[in-house]
Parts: C-alpha cells; structure tokens; sequence
C-alpha cells in the first residue's frame, strides 16, 4: 500500500499538464538567482487550452522551483521591439517556436532578433543559426568523420553537382537521397540499381526506389530521378543528402532524447512489416528503454563519451551550447569485428522538441537551462560587474579594448573581458578594462607602463577613432619598456598569418611541401608544379569563414604535361561551391590575393 500511495502520488505531480484546468504560473521568487523567459508564439496545432504549448508553464514552474525567475512572452511582428527590450534584460531565453507559419510573425525577423540579444550576451536555448545548421540535413555531411556519421556521405547545393556525383553513388549500392524539408519521410527516398541490368550505370539505367513516407515503390531511370529530384535542390534552403543504405533500417530507428548533454530516454522505432519508414503513420511500433540499458551501452559510450563534445565544431557552432532539448536519431549499421551493433546518425532534431509525454523531466530542464545560462560566455542580461581590486594587490594586469564593433556586449566590453578580470583579482592581482582610441594614446601608454601585463582583447579591423598601425607600435614599446605582451602584436600578426604554415613546415605538425608566395611571378613559376604533384590547397591570408581557400585538382582524363592551359576541378571552402578553370585562368584569379598589405598566398 505505501509503494501504491507512493506511485499514485507521483502520477499526480507528474500528470502531463492533463487536467481540463490549465496548469497555473506559480509566483516568482522574491529575490531571484536570475531570469529565463521562454518565448512562444500565439496560435498554432502546438498549443493547449491555455494557449501556451503545454510544456511551457510547467517547465516555467519548474525553473521556479529552482529559484529562477520565468515566464513566457508571445512573440509576434508589431511587438518586436518590446519583446526584444524583455529579452535583453534576461539571463537566458528558451525558444518554443516550431519554425513555421503564424499569423502576424515572419521567421526571419524573429530568428535576426534572437540572434541579436544572443550577441548581446543572453543564453540562447537554442540560438536560432543551430536550429537551422542541426537540423539541416546536410548536418550528416558535416558529422560524416565522427562515429556516428558515414564518410561516403554528399551533399548537393546545386543540379550540375548532384548530376555529377549520384550516378556514381548509386553505381557503388543501394543509396538514400534525403531532401532538406520535411520530418515525415516526405522525400525520402531509398534508390537501387534495378537487377538484371548489364553495363556500365548511365542516365537511361532503371532504378528501384521506395519512398519513407508511406514507403510506396517507384520505378524511374536515373535521369529521370535526378529530374524529379530537382524540386528539392532549388529554393530557399534547398539542398539533397545522398548517403550509403543501411539494410538494418529494417530493424527500425533509436531516437535518443537528450536534455543538454544528458540522454533521457532511447526509443526503438520499428516498422511495420516490410517497411523502412519508422513514423507512426506507417505503422511503425514505438518501444522505451532507459539510456542505461546494457543493450545500448555501445551507443550511449560512442555518442555521449566520444561524439558529443564534437557535434557544435563539426556544424560550425562552436561558441554556442548544445540545444536545451533535442533529439538524435540512429539506424543500425553493420557489426563491427567483436560483435558489436554500430551505429549512425540518420537526422538532429532541435527545433521546439517537446516533453509533453515526459513532464516528470521538467526539473532537469529547468537545471540544465539555469546551468547553461551559467556557463554562457558573459552571457547575462545584466553586466557581469568588476569586483573590488585587492587591497595589496600582487601585480597588475590590464585588459586593452577598443569601443565598438560586434564582439561587445550589453556593456561595451567583450563578454569575456570582466569574468576573465574579477578572475585575477581572484588570485590577488589588480585587473581592470582599459579602451584604447587615438585621441587617449598617450594617455592609455602611461597607464599600461604602470602595469606588469596586458591582455590585448582587440580583434584587428575597422573601430571608430582608431589606426591599428598606431595602436600596433604602441603596445610594441610598453612590451619593450619591459611590460608583459598577451600577446605581442608582432606575435599575433605572424602567427596569425597564413605563412605561418610554411615557417612550421619542417616541425613535426608541418608539411615539407608548403610553399608561400609574396609575388606573382613566384607563385606563376611554382603553382603550376606543385598542383602536377597532386591535389593542393591555396589559401589566401585575409578573411577566417573559408573565403579564398581552394581545393584544386587537375581534371581528371587530360594526358601530357600539366601547362597553364590544362584544367583545373577548384571548389571554395566559403560555401562549398565548385568551379573549372585553367591554370592560367586560376592563377590570374588568385593575383588579388598576393598584391596588397599583407597580400600572400599559401600553397
């Protein structure tokens, strides 16, 4: 009887926002630890009788609980500005708008908001561009070197490069092709070589194709296919994942539910017979096993121990947290040599996850949001405030800054500059921030010759009032009047360029074939050699997002020796696209790269 109580108490407090009341916002704390504001919009198949989601109010109850203050607040168009005012005030915002169409809201401005009072320091859960590269599918594309992706995995931006690389894949076995849009199998599609074809696989060859959604069967030639795939390259965010078939489909998909870095729960999604579609419209049976069950040991190690900490710099999201609620879903690959099941990522979901069915897991939402919102890089909507200075400090160290520029937060500093500050005083040592313009040069030069260091927090570009040749010169001779450089101009300027890789080529992380070149005719008398040798990378000095970095190949099928007019496969590391071009084209090309300040080219 005590364990039945027990339970039936439990079910109570646990009830799945399910009383024909709605669930009601509980007082907030009186002193709260911070704030975290939950934003929805109005309308939508997602809401209860309350017009919230139903996850929202006691996942807002539950970061009360904690000693948090929160809320929702209803995003919508008109009040844009007000919203964002609220949002800036906050720690950290929990975003449960499932991308889509509401009356009086447009996804972009909302996303371009978000983005804003994330740079502003607000913990964002989740910022907008990782709802959008996570759930993208050519996320697998970008995970394809963990354990958990597929190297032979491509993705298709464009018609001429999906035409190129697809009958090649599919000459190799079985592929799926996934559109981007879509979360129901809708374009999904499984594509084989029909049996009893003799020859090499062209346009005209006859596919097998069977579709995820309703896992109905298709016959189509390839060209034929390649054609009606079209509709999924062009338009907004158009794009095509073309990926070896796993056969284990057949055994269905394991969705893992994660709440931060946590997994929750593993559902084993299993087809119906004959099927490879794991949604329940197909008629697939959905079965729940904990994370630690000892059948998944292999996946839980592989995905949570080795994979996880991977997952944000594969996808290009490094500075920003793991999603608050997210999920991974994995297909069964071939057993590896002692027997056991590998294992795949088939698709991320991040965008408005919910736990509707798990209210019991609110309070690990609540301690995984707070914790999150902690560990946001400066991340509060208030200023992180400078402590006292010691008051026999052991030394001096000064933080140089310049006002303005996109790296700042609420406070004008960059959001690392006052924790990294009050974390020196912590030791002993006076810190404080120090902004640099040319009107205060000399003033900032006396201050920094008191100091035993600095910290150069200046990201080199174009801020208001100041020269970096000046700024430069100054901080080489405070280092030379003996004051401690982090780093030294000189330092950052030559390890920061890409020559840098030709000065280190002959260290045991550097490759003896590096080459670098300050003028044209250089560059016109060794490019040409070195790319006869192989595939080579040109890199250009400026720029950090991939921009005039190069991957060139000589094409493949031109006999003799390689000239200025022998062709070149390139394809840009930027975003990925491919071009053809001479060597002679290619090199005329790159000269806008070598004249200039500071104009070099890395081969």
């Amino acid at each position: 009887c005590p364990k039945v109580a027990e339970a039936a108490i439990s079910i109570c407090k646990n009830n799945k926002g399910g009383s024909g009341a709605p669930v009601v916002l509980k007082a907030q704390p009186a002193a709260p630890g911070g704030c975290i504001l939950m934003v929805e919009c109005k309308g939508g198949s997602d809401k209860g009788a309350d017009g919230h989601r139903r996850d929202t109010i006691p996942i807002c109850n539950a970061i009360i609980e904690c000693g948090w203050s929160a809320k929702p607040l209803f995003y919508c168009d008109a009040d844009h500005d007000a919203v964002k005012a609220e949002l800036l005030k906050a720690d950290g915002y929990i975003c449960r708008v499932n991308p889509g169409t509401y009356d009086g809201v447009t996804q972009t401005l909302l996303d371009q908001m978000l983005r804003e009072v994330a740079a502003a320091g607000v913990a964002p859960m989740a910022h907008p561009d990782v709802m959008i590269k996570m759930g993208a599918k050519d996320a697998l594309v970008k995970i394809k070197d963990l354990s958990c992706g597929m190297p032979d995995t491509y993705a298709y931006y464009d018609i001429p490069s999906f035409k190129d690389q697809f009958p090649k894949s599919v000459a190799s076995g079985t592929r799926v092709v996934k559109q981007n849009r879509g979360s129901q199998g809708e374009g999904i599609w499984v594509c084989n070589v029909k049996p009893g074809q003799e020859g090499e696989v062209t346009g005209k060859t006859m596919l097998d194709l069977q579709e995820a959604f309703d896992n109905h069967k298709e016959e189509k030639t390839i060209d034929e296919f390649m054609t009606f795939c079209e509709q999924y390259i062009v338009g907004e965010n158009g794009q095509l994942i073309d990926q070896r078939f796993l056969p284990r489909i057949v055994e269905g998909e394991l969705r893992v539910n994660m709440i931060y870095t946590t997994p929750t729960e593993v559902i084993h999604k299993k087809p119906a017979e004959g099927g490879i579609s794991a949604t329940l419209a197909s008629g697939a049976k959905y079965i729940s096993y904990p994370p630690d069950d000892p059948s998944l040991a292999v996946l839980m190690k592989n995905f949570i121990e080795t994979d996880l900490p991977k997952i944000m710099p594969a996808l290009g999201m490094e500075k920003e947290p793991i999603p608050l609620i997210w999920t991974g879903d994995f297909i069964l690959g071939d057993k590896n040599e002692a027997g056991q099941d590998t294992y795949f990522v088939g698709e991320f979901n991040c965008s408005c996850v919910g736990i509707t069915q798990q209210m019991h897991l609110c309070p690990k939402v609540a301690e995984a949001a707070i914790s999150i919102c902690k560990n946001n890089k400066g991340g509060s909507g208030a200023p992180v405030v400078l402590k006292a200075q010691p008051a026999a400090p052991g030394g001096c160290i000064l933080m140089v800054e310049c006002k303005g520029g996109s790296d700042k937060g609420a406070d004008g500093h960059r959001r690392d500059t006052i924790p990294i500050c009050n974390a020196i005083i912590e030791c002993g040592w006076s810190a404080k921030p120090l902004f640099y313009c040319d009107a205060d040069h000399d003033a900032v030069k006396a201050e920094l010759l008191k100091a035993d260091g600095y910290i150069c927090r200046v990201n080199p570009g174009t801020y208001d009032g100041v020269t970096q040749t000046l700024l430069d010169q100054m901080l080489r001779e405070v280092a030379a009047a003996g004051v401690a450089p982090m780093a030294h101009p000189d330092v950052m300027i030559k390890m920061g360029a890409k020559d840098a890789l030709v000065k280190i080529k002959d260290l045991s992380c550097g490759m003896p074939d590096t080459y670098a070149y300050y003028d044209i005719p250089s560059f016109k008398d060794q490019f040409p050699k070195s790319v006869a040798s192989g595939t080579r990378v040109v890199k250009q000095n400026r720029g950090s997002q991939g921009e005039g970095i190069w991957v060139c190949n000589v094409k493949p099928g031109q006999e003799g020796e390689v000239t200025g007019k022998t062709m070149l496969d390139l394809q840009e590391a930027f975003d990925n696209h491919k071009e053809e071009k001479t060597i002679d084209e290619f090199m005329t090309f790159c000269e806008q790269y070598i004249v200039g300040e500071n104009g070099q080219l890395i081969d």
